[in-house]
């Protein structure tokens, strides 16, 4: 997973023109912590529901 992304962000540095090189990078935070979210309520919920 942590390789995904890095490599994820080396090819955003590689192909995101220098200019706006920060245009979209306020939405990196928001996009980390809603997938932490999700990944954190699918756990709560599997463990709700998964004991008997």
């Amino acid at each position: 997973m942590t390789g995904t992304i890095v490599t994820t962000i080396r090819y955003l540095r590689a192909h995101v023109p220098s200019g706006r090189r920060f245009a979209g990078w306020w939405i990196l935070p928001f996009a980390v912590s809603g997938v932490l979210f999700w990944v954190w309520m699918i756990r709560l919920l599997l463990r709700l529901f998964g004991q008997p």
